[in-house]
């Protein structure tokens, strides 16, 4: 994966986006490590309360399988929502056929359990990046800072007053609307 992020940050304009992209060749595999043990530990837990009596070790295989469709799955995330859908269900799908062929539990008790978290995952999933995008939007729309550095104090301070009242406002209006 952090190839694949390298490679998408070549097609960024910034110098920033391109030190990112060659840091993700080096921090990647190390969250990947790090994160397929937690993973696997989360699955132990998993398929020790389905009843299951394989070990940590087959736990860590299983999610290492699931781990090679990583690749494909980055470049499904270029595709907002969809990709992120596709990407979870897969990995469900997976770890049912895991469970079945490999745990030997039933297939609707493991269509249930990973079903159960998959959407749930989805849900959470698609909320965090559609707050992500509203965010960026907001960001968008202020604008304001561009070109800070040039500013005097004053008028760097005058717009930083001006950024937290439309905050501030923005804040009012989304608790507003949820209220409704």
């Amino acid at each position: 994966m952090g190839l694949v992020t390298a490679v998408w940050s070549l097609f960024g304009s910034t110098t920033g986006m391109l030190a990112a992209g060659l840091g993700a060749i080096i921090v990647m595999p190390i969250f990947a490590v790090i994160g397929a043990f937690i993973g696997a530990a989360i699955l132990f837990v998993i398929w020790r309360l389905m009843g299951s009596g394989e070990d940590y070790e087959t736990a860590f295989r299983c999610q290492a399988s699931v781990a090679a469709i990583y690749p494909v799955t980055a470049l499904l995330a270029i595709v907002p929502y969809l990709g992120t859908i596709i990407t979870i269900a897969w990995g469900a799908f997976l770890l049912v056929e895991a469970s079945v062929s490999v745990h030997g539990r039933e297939r609707k008790t493991a269509q249930i359990v990973f079903g159960v978290l998959a959407v749930l995952m989805i849900l959470s999933n698609i909320a965090s990046e559609r707050a992500a995008r509203q965010m960026e939007r907001r960001f968008q729309d202020v604008g304001q800072f561009e070109n800070m550095e040039d500013m005097s104090p004053e008028e760097a301070g005058r717009k930083m007053g001006e950024f937290f009242k439309g905050l501030e406002e923005s804040s009012n209006r989304s608790a507003d609307g949820d209220a409704d």
